[in-house]
């Protein structure tokens, strides 16, 4: 059995053939370059923000005991001055901007908790 040699016709239709194959393979490469660059940018953006609540987790835990001594106007004082909104007491607890605090009946600082609660913990700001 042999085989016909088929021909296509002029150059000019070989050479737009040529122009689709070359520009689909162009579009694929930057597709697939694009999708790389995004999953690096997307890890190092995870890895930050892990960082970042570890570090939240690990200042709103130490907190209370390092500042076992001060003063609750003190430390109401200083929140407020890094927070756009006043103080306000709610619950048993100081809100101060994106964080509440929680005093015992002798002044001193027991809790501090962001704004929010996924639940899960005792939150004395939360009360279930």
């Amino acid at each position: 059995m042999a085989f016909r040699k088929v021909q296509c016709g002029s150059f000019r239709v070989h050479a737009a053939y040529l122009t689709v194959i070359a520009s689909l393979v162009a579009a694929l490469g930057f597709v697939v370059y694009n999708s790389i660059d995004l999953a690096v940018s997307l890890a190092y953006r995870d890895q930050e923000l892990y960082e970042h609540r570890s570090l939240n987790k690990q200042l709103l835990q130490a907190l209370p005991s390092i500042a076992e001594q001060v003063p609750r106007e003190t430390i109401v004082a200083a929140f407020s001055e890094v927070s756009s909104e006043s103080p306000y007491t709610k619950e048993g607890c100081e809100w101060v901007g994106w964080v509440a605090l929680k005093f015992s009946p002798e002044g001193k600082l027991e809790h501090i908790t962001p704004t929010w609660s996924y639940g899960g913990t005792s939150n004395p700001c939360f009360p279930e």
